[in-house]
């Protein structure tokens, strides 16, 4: 069945059924509405690029599913991507990773491969139909697209679109009887939290795109008993983990138990091999990297399986490129940063190894600083010293008032590594 076949079905089933509600356009749609749109829509005569986060970007989908064309979703005002000019026949959809570790990749998918992605979700997550989506994050990215999108079309889970993920609307939206799940990224459920947000009527809270603190857990399930499920995926291969338990993680390596249908593995050298149905065809601007293999991927993530009640949990250690060395130790810089942020006054941080000026000690551990208005740097400082082992506190600290999480909630390490490395090469870091 093609996935246009498969939303046909999806639509036929509860026709009348409102499906997609656009908050900030005060609008709403039936799923048999959602048809009728679609037939107004002239036939497309190439890729189909879907922009934005509102429901052109549903009607996008369907209109690419409709003419058999590949979708390209994008951010708006996003330079289009370029496709290379020889693809393998059957990709229909084309996904643009996060590059928070190094140059963006363009990874090609199949109909059946999309499917698998958002059937796991429903699965291994509990998603239904009298459960709404409320939709705050990208629907362009993987997270988005799959949680959200494939879900409401392929599923028939209703999506409610959020004019914007501040906390005041977020506050009127939650108002509503809805029993939403509200899928976000740690710097978001951060912001609500802080804003002090009522969540009696979130049934399932979803954090994915960065590391959870196990901190900001404990903090909302105290003061609203609402526990914060962590979610792990990649753009290569959708869901991987989801931590479906009601207690608290302890600490925020363990991402979860792997997903239904979803085999995990150790190499070697440490690095999580995944295998499921999902996993994408490979990089189309790197069609030989052999990070893909016999329906597998292997991703750049070092990681720890402990035993589970029916599955492995999943523990992850940091990235392989992104262990510093400090004096013959390895340090996960995201252990460092999950430290910082419990400290008062420090409103982002990033953490990353740079050579040493003592030769002898390899890297020294660096933390870029995003300080809450007021707060001094001397008192993150002290804080430091008290959470941290020595060889693991930041030898440098570089205050940017500018540093904030991309639309993903993540923050691109390798290239705030390079404009550190660039400025000390230069003048010293500033």
């Amino acid at each position: 069945m093609s996935l246009y076949e498969a939303w046909r079905s999806t639509a036929s089933r509860e026709p009348r059924q409102i499906a997609l509600v656009d908050h900030g356009g005060r609008t709403s749609w039936s799923f048999c509405e959602l048809q009728h749109a679609l037939d107004r829509i002239p036939q497309s005569t190439g890729p189909v690029r879907a922009d934005g986060r509102g429901p052109d970007f549903i009607l996008s989908t369907l209109r690419a599913w409709r003419d058999g064309r590949i979708l390209i979703p994008g951010e708006t005002g996003e330079v289009p991507v370029p496709l290379p000019e020889e693809m393998p026949s059957d990709i229909c959809h084309v996904k643009k990773t996060s590059g928070s570790t190094g140059a963006s990749r363009l990874v090609g998918f199949k109909a059946c491969q999309l499917a698998a992605d958002a059937r796991q979700i429903v699965h291994s997550m509990g998603l239904s139909a009298d459960r709404p989506n409320l939709g705050t994050i990208s629907l362009a990215h993987s997270y988005g697209f799959s949680n959200l999108v494939l879900t409401l079309l392929l599923h028939g889970i209703p999506l409610h679109l959020a004019d914007s993920p501040f906390p005041d609307a977020i506050r009127r939206i939650l108002a509503r009887n809805d029993p939403f799940v509200l899928p976000a990224v740690p710097a978001l459920w951060r912001s609500w939290e802080d804003a002090g947000l009522d969540f009696s009527r979130v049934s399932l809270a979803i954090s994915a795109g960065a590391p959870l603190s196990s901190d900001l857990e404990r903090r909302v399930l105290e003061r609203t008993g609402l526990k914060i499920h962590n979610f792990y995926g990649a753009s290569e291969c959708g869901g991987i983990a989801f931590d479906g338990s009601c207690v608290l993680r302890g600490d925020e390596t363990l991402a979860g138990s792997a997903f239904s249908g979803v085999g995990l593995a150790l190499l070697p050298d440490g690095r999580l091999e995944v295998s499921s149905p999902a996993v994408g065809c490979g990089y189309l601007d790197d069609p030989g990297n052999s990070s893909f293999r016999n329906g597998c991927f292997v991703t750049g993530d070092l990681a720890r399986l402990d035993p589970g009640n029916q599955s492995p949990m999943l523990r992850l250690l940091g990235r392989s490129g992104d262990v510093i060395h400090v004096a013959g130790r390895k340090i996960a810089p995201t252990q460092v940063e999950e430290a910082l942020q419990r400290l008062p006054g420090v409103e982002h941080c990033l953490v990353f190894g740079a050579p040493s000026p003592d030769q002898q000690r390899g890297e020294m551990v660096v933390a870029v600083i995003h300080l809450t208005p007021g707060a001094l740097l001397q008192d993150v400082r002290k804080g430091a010293a008290r959470l941290l082992r020595a060889w693991e506190r930041p030898r440098h600290w570089w205050e940017r008032p500018d540093l904030e999480p991309d639309c993903r909630g993540k923050f691109a390490r390798a290239q705030w590594r390079a404009r550190f490395l660039d400025q000390a090469k230069a003048n010293g870091p500033s």
